[in-house]
């Protein structure tokens, strides 16, 4: 789930990264090199595949992450927030990527701060619950 998750937010990360001017096609008078459009082509495809996994497999790892914890409320909406803060934060680094193809790297780097904040805040609840939830199902055992 872990590793989905990452991938996804990753691959958005990567996105953001194609604001720098290194990337932009109109920016220059000559053709960007080869090897830079391959770089950027790359980027897009890893972002598009990893939103085509995030988006089939988000319901059936949530549903799965509540089997194994009984259902857990507290888990669930922290799954809930978790999951609404990567899309959000995804969603921004589409829209970035759109808007701006000029910037240096310093300003690429800042891009979409506060969903980014927010996600690694919601990542962070989430898993001290689970943590939670597993220390308190060891401590049950015989």
């Amino acid at each position: 789930m872990y590793l989905k998750l990452c991938k996804f937010v990753d691959a958005s990360r990567d996105l953001t990264t194609l604001s720098r001017k290194e990337f932009c096609e109109n920016c220059g008078s000559s053709r960007l090199p080869e090897r830079v459009i391959k770089t950027r082509q790359g980027v897009v495809d890893r972002y598009d595949a990893a939103t085509i996994k995030w988006n089939s497999n988000r319901l059936r790892l949530g549903l799965l992450l509540q089997m194994e914890h009984n259902s857990d409320k507290a888990l669930l909406e922290e799954w809930k927030q978790t999951s609404a803060a990567a899309e959000q934060y995804v969603e921004c680094a589409d829209r970035w990527r759109t808007k701006y193809n000029h910037l240096e790297m310093h300003e690429a780097l800042r891009a979409c701060a506060p969903d980014r904040g927010a996600l690694d805040d919601s990542v962070q609840a989430f898993t001290k619950r689970i943590v939670e939830l597993r220390v308190s199902s060891d401590a049950a055992l015989p």
